[in-house]
């Protein structure tokens, strides 16, 4: 998603029903993330306006990358 304007990297929870959500005032690429990592995350959905306009909104509470 980083191709459209006012998105960055964006988190993809697969599952019988994917969803890709945006996280609000976290910086993933900034974190030390990267495109095609694993996570594990704790989410807050929350109500936000967002310029990306693509996916859901949430907090993101905790998160961590899986090493393999």
């Amino acid at each position: 998603m980083t191709g459209l304007d006012g998105c960055g990297l964006m988190l993809v929870i697969v599952s019988e029903k994917s969803k890709v959500i945006q996280p609000i005032d976290f910086d993933l690429a900034a974190k030390g993330f990267k495109d095609g990592d694993l996570v594990a995350v704790g989410l807050k959905p929350v109500q936000a306006v967002s310029v990306c306009m693509a996916g859901e909104t949430a907090e993101i509470l905790c998160i961590e990358k899986f090493v393999f």
